[in-house]
């Protein structure tokens, strides 16, 4: 499904997880998916229940999952295991899963902590939540401008 039939489904939080090895930032949208804010970085190990409890807190509509495609656009091996623990949340929540074009997220995020002052290392959990963030507001620009969902299907 990648039109959006009705301004109805445009109603409702977005979930946005930024996946890495060792920290998955999360993210999320208020309820008329119009401002995206960082919630939270669950570890890579041992995500599950941290996630299932996000879930019940914000009851998003959707879940968009980062893809970490290269600059050329082909998928490597950090994609193939974004897409793996896409397929896994996709097993254990009755939610639709998108992949997004995630590509200089996280650069993006360090930019933005060292221009307010923040090191690499004082910010090294808080930089996947941000990049969850930058990731989270690229989908609603896109669904706000063309009206669908942004990202492709899991």
């Amino acid at each position: 499904m990648s039109e959006i039939p009705s301004p109805s489904l445009l109603k409702g939080r977005r979930l946005a997880l930024d996946f890495g090895l060792s920290r998955i930032g999360v993210a999320v949208s208020d309820p008329d998916g119009q401002f995206a804010f960082p919630t939270s970085v669950l570890d890579a190990q041992a995500w599950e229940t941290d996630l299932s409890k996000i879930l019940e807190e914000y009851e998003p509509v959707i879940i968009y999952i980062g893809y970490p495609v290269n600059l050329s656009g082909d998928a490597g091996s950090s994609a193939r295991l974004a897409r793996e623990f896409a397929i896994e949340v996709a097993s254990m929540h009755a939610i639709q899963i998108r992949l997004v074009d995630e590509r200089l997220t996280t650069k993006s995020a360090l930019s933005e902590m060292r221009a307010s002052g923040k090191s690499e290392k004082e910010g090294r959990g808080e930089v996947d939540a941000v990049a969850a963030t930058l990731l989270l507001e690229g989908v609603l620009l896109t669904e706000r401008n063309t009206l669908r969902y942004a990202g492709s299907e899991l």
